[in-house]
Order: structure tokens, then sequence, then C-alpha cells
């Protein structure tokens, strides 16, 4: 799918970001508009995961303590339930929001910056990562399109500023073009122990 480089960057500068900022974020951003060209969301093998790395890169996100990791291969079709019930703050996606929402930033807090990210790049990508959850049944509907979309604006729009909150973020958004962490488990006796989408 087309992306537009171009139109991110006139959005992002013209909604308080530095040029440096901007081209910081553009960098940063490379893989995933390569995914969304492409159109196809190349998922790491989390046999080659580095699960140091992810539980480093939880807790420079949101503070979040992660001690181990189930991988959930994109390729296998999974039935209800995934994992035991979990709280809707368990999830990545709720506890970014609740990090990072209240730190409001002039793209954050512009409709229009959602809307100009989609149509420049996020809508690109989630079709690919939606492709690559084609035949992962129930899996797909986990919210691992809304992580990946949340983390990648938050960081985009705070690298623009050149605010510390990129710093915190930017390891998460290398990690996302291979491994999307999804939620935290549930039963206290698994605490620290995070589902998340790979390829194989």
């Amino acid at each position: 799918m087309k992306t537009d480089k171009d139109l991110l960057k006139r959005d992002l500068l013209a909604n308080g970001g530095c040029d440096k900022g901007v081209e910081r974020a553009l960098a940063t951003l490379e893989p995933f508009f390569a995914i969304a060209e492409s159109g196809d969301y190349p998922l790491g093998r989390g046999s080659c995961a580095d699960v140091g790395g992810i539980a480093t890169t939880l807790w420079h996100a949101g503070k979040l303590h992660a001690r181990g990791c189930v991988f959930m291969a994109a390729c296998i079709p999974h039935r209800e339930p995934l994992w035991e019930p979990a709280p809707d703050h368990a999830f990545l996606y709720g506890r970014l929001r609740a990090r990072y929402d209240g730190e409001l930033t002039a793209a954050l807090s512009n409709p229009r910056f959602e809307m100009a990210f989609g149509n420049a790049l996020g809508d690109g990508l989630d079709a690919a990562l939606r492709r690559s959850l084609k035949d992962a049944g129930a899996l797909a509907q986990a919210p691992c399109g809304d992580t990946l979309g949340y983390a990648l604006r938050a960081f985009t729009a705070f690298a623009a500023e050149g605010r510390r909150e990129a710093d915190a973020l930017e390891p998460l958004v290398r990690l996302l073009p291979s491994f999307i962490p999804i939620v935290e488990a549930g039963r206290e006796d698994d605490e620290g122990i995070w589902y998340v989408l790979s390829g194989t």
C-alpha cells in the first residue's frame, strides 16, 4: 500500500515539531514504511527472540515488569481462550494509554494528526498486520493493531517535539517490526509473563 512520508512530515511540522525531531521520528519509522509499502509484516521467530531485551523494552516503555514471554505464532490457527481472563489494564495497549494519554503534545491533542498518520502510514501498516494474522484464528481479534498504532503515533509526536517520552518509547518502536507484546498473564502466579505476537 502506498505511504506518504511528506504528508506526515508536513503535519508534524505544522503541529509544533522541529526539524531535528521530525527527522528522528521519520528515520525510526523507516522499517514501518517499508512494511506498509510491501504489504508484508515480517514478524520474527519466537525461538530467536531476545526475551531479556523484550523485558527491558517493556520496562523502558512504562515501568512494566516482565520475567518471561509466551510467543503466539501468527501462522497457527489459535482457538479461544488464548490466555487466562485478564482485565483491560493488563493489555499493553491500555498500559501505554494510561502512561502517555496525559502527556499531551500539539500533535496528540489534534484529531487531524491521527488522520494524517493513518493516511501517511497507519492504514497500510494495519492492512499488512491483518494480512499476517489472516490464518491466526482467534488471535486475529487481539488488540495487536491498537498497540502498534498507539505506540507509533505517541513516539512520533513526542520525537517530533524533542520530548523525553520518545526516549522511553523508542526501544518498543524498534521491537515492533518483529514482536508485538499483547498482554500480561492474568493469573497471580504468572505475573510478569507476557503474551507476545510472533511469526513462528
